[in-house]
Order: structure tokens, then C-alpha cells, then sequence
């Protein structure tokens, strides 16, 4: 029998993070032949964005799809893509996300 997860996202079915999300859905179930299946619970209709993290935390939900920010409580390097205008183009990420990633990682 397969093992159900549970995967809330906070944002709807039309935004690129939650499709995104499915797509992880769809590969896990492919990648495991079934064995493991995700739910995405898109909207936060499972769990409201702020709790997400203390969610996966507490074993409410085996993982889920937040935007990084919202982990600023808990370290200050999450707190670098809430900074207006610090990246304003797609390398100005790259490199922001580079110099992070060992932090975050």
C-alpha cells in the first residue's frame, strides 16, 4: 500500500509555485512506482501559510510549499528575498541565491 503525504501550498492552482508542486507530486509518485503518493492542498485549504512551517515541523504534514521569507523568524538569511529591489533581474537572483544557498542549505 502506497504511503500518503500531505503537501499544503498557500498560493492557487494557477500559480507557477503550486504547479510546481504538482509536478513534484507527479514525479515522487512516478520516481517511488507508487509507493509514495503526495496530496497538494493548494489555497491553503489544508494549512494558512504562516503555520506551513511549524506543520512539516510537528509531523502535521510531511512537507510543504512556502515562500522563504516567511522563515525570517527562524534565521536572518531567509530574510534576503524580502529586501525591495536588492535583485531587480534574473542574474541579480542567481548571484543573491548563490551567496545564500551554503546558509540555507
Amino acid at each position: 500500500q502506497a504511503d500518503q503525504w500531505h503537501m499544503p501550498t498557500p498560493y492557487g492552482d494557477a500559480n507557477l509555485p503550486t504547479q510546481i508542486a504538482y509536478g513534484f507530486a507527479e514525479d515522487i509518485k512516478n520516481g517511488t512506482d507508487g509507493d509514495i503518493t503526495i496530496t497538494v492542498h493548494s489555497g491553503a485549504s489544508l494549512v494558512k501559510h504562516p503555520e506551513i512551517p511549524r506543520a512539516v515541523r510537528t509531523g502535521q504534514v510531511q512537507l510543504g510549499e512556502i515562500f522563504i521569507g516567511i522563515m525570517g523568524n527562524t534565521h536572518p538569511v531567509f530574510k534576503h528575498d524580502n529586501i525591495p529591489f536588492l535583485a531587480t533581474s534574473f542574474e541579480d537572483a542567481k548571484r543573491l541565491w548563490e551567496a545564500a544557498k551554503p546558509q540555507i542549505e
